[in-house]
């Protein structure tokens, strides 16, 4: 099921830092998500996954499969193998908050935020410097970025992005809310001013994520 929310992982039996990612799909055999940090394959990582504040982290332990990249960024497309949940119980708590996901999804489709990666050009109005990041999500009021550089925040901001699967450019006014800066550096979009084309190609692109996972 395609998911968008934040996971934290470690990497098992090491002292290192909790490193925040964003997720892509989660179903009962492991978790997709969106890293910069190389992860070898057989990498034992310690999860924190949650999703939409609904709830306590699910915690899990998994193993790295594979790791690829996406878009022209820096970004790393992440598969990591849920281990630990042979027993009927654990995995019964992992189906279980599955099903409250896919269930808040389908009743409250306009506050959904799905996963889209794709490289996101930004720049300050009126002026001509162009800079470069790639969305992680995106729903009806704004979007999640992964930032390679600095992104000024609480001021108006033009954003520029292609949907995937379709070259259309669409742009947006838009401004940053939030940042967070670790490993990976996000921010988060709120879109100001949006058309209702675009308004309505967002909503397309969520009605076609929930209807692919049913």
């Amino acid at each position: 099921m395609a998911i968008s929310g934040e996971a934290t992982y470690r990497i098992a039996q090491t002292l290192s830092l909790p490193v925040t990612v964003l997720t892509r799909e989660m179903n009962r055999d492991g978790l997709h998500f969106v890293t910069t940090e190389k992860l070898n394959p057989g990498t034992v990582l310690e999860l924190k996954i949650k999703i939409l504040n609904m709830s306590e982290p699910f915690e899990v332990q998994g193993k790295v499969l594979w790791q690829r990249k996406v878009s022209s960024q820096f970004l790393l497309d992440t598969f990591v193998e849920f281990l630990g949940l042979s027993d009927s119980a654990a995995e019964h708590k992992l189906l279980a908050y599955i099903s409250r996901i896919a269930e808040w999804k389908t009743v409250n489709r306009e506050h959904v935020r799905c996963p889209m990666i794709t490289d996101v050009t930004w720049k300050l109005p009126g002026r001509p410097e162009a800079h470069r990041a790639a969305s992680g999500d995106i729903g009806r009021a704004g979007m999640k970025l992964f930032l390679s550089e600095d992104i000024p925040q609480n001021v108006p901001l033009d954003f520029s992005f292609a949907f995937p699967g379709n070259p259309a450019v669409c742009s947006v006014a838009g401004q940053v809310v939030w940042k967070s800066r670790g490993q990976t550096n996000f921010a988060g979009v709120k879109f100001l001013e949006v058309p209702p084309a675009l308004k309505e190609i967002i909503l397309e692109y969520i009605d076609k994520s929930i209807k692919e996972e049913q």
